[in-house]
């Protein structure tokens, strides 16, 4: 694996590596908290996301189906896709680096893939990055002049390459310096913030803020608009649809009581637990399940 002139992390039959496996792993299990931020970025009206990527393995052989169990292959390129979509069955996102050998699929191409073909996701908010597995684990083999390069190249400070960040801290965390005997005071930050240890668990137990926020408002919303619970986008996803592949299980919940057509299909057939199960949000699951 290997960093480009202009910072990209490019990939073509790498070595086998136990770390760099379990980094793909770890990027898949958490997938879930990409897409949740990615949703929620969607209902902002200023952005957030200064970026939002995926590490997507390619091959001109059809065959493909795992990121993982293809690394070491010679037929397997990993590049960067953004402006990444889920409708639960397939991703879809615009390849965004120049393939070295491939020839099914270049720069600028639409492409859609399955979660088992995604080798890594990583975004950056509030001067915090969140995930970036393979990028630390890339770190961890460097010396600490090279890891200050890659860094420098990426525009920001990855911190200690055994900590990947899954969702942003908030609020923004300042540090402190002591000003007199007993005080301190927050001093602004200088750069992006390194990326902070969190538990997975916790971070996946826990509603989104902007979920909670929207739920506070709900009731007073069906009032005005009724027809909201019932109502199907241009791509025949109802709210409750796109709550569940969220996890929003308070707004699952609250859609349910006002009315929401549990049994309602996608066009790729899928109601909205299966939604919630594509993505294994276990508490969204339950309040569909009842």
């Amino acid at each position: 694996m290997n960093v480009g002139d202009d910072g990209v992390l490019y990939s073509r039959a790498p070595k086998s590596d136990e770390g760099m496996r379990r980094a793909m792993e770890a990027a898949q299990a958490t997938i879930p908290l990409f897409w949740r931020e990615i949703h929620w970025e969607m209902h902002r009206i200023v952005p957030f996301m200064d970026m939002s990527v995926m590490k997507v393995a390619f091959s001109d052989n059809p065959s493909l189906i795992s990121a993982i169990t293809s690394e070491g292959a010679d037929d397997v390129e990993y590049m960067w896709v953004v402006d990444p979509s889920f409708n639960g069955v397939e991703w879809t996102g615009t390849v965004v680096n120049t393939p070295l050998a491939l020839l099914s699929v270049g720069e600028g191409d639409r492409v859609t893939f399955t979660t088992e073909r995604v080798a890594d996701w990583t975004y950056r908010m509030v001067d915090q990055t969140m995930g970036g597995f393979t990028s630390q684990h890339l770190r961890s083999t460097m010396n600490p002049a090279e890891r200050a390069h890659f860094d420098e190249m990426q525009g920001m400070d990855l911190g200690d390459p055994a900590v990947v960040q899954l969702t942003p801290i908030q609020p923004t965390p300042y540090p402190t310096k002591k000003t007199g005997l007993l005080k301190k005071k927050s001093v602004p930050v200088k750069g992006p913030i390194p990326p902070m240890a969190q538990d997975h668990a916790a971070v996946f137990a826990q509603e989104h803020g902007m979920a909670e926020a929207m739920a506070a408002r709900f009731a007073e919303d069906v009032k005005k608009q009724p027809d909201v619970v019932r109502y199907t986008g241009e791509d025949g996803f109802s709210m409750l649809h796109r709550m569940a592949l969220a996890g929003a299980t308070t707004l699952v919940e609250l859609l349910l009581n006002h009315g929401a057509d549990r049994e309602l299909r996608t066009p790729q057939g899928l109601m909205a637990v299966d939604l919630a199960s594509s993505l294994g949000w276990t508490r969204t699951i339950r309040a569909l399940s009842v």
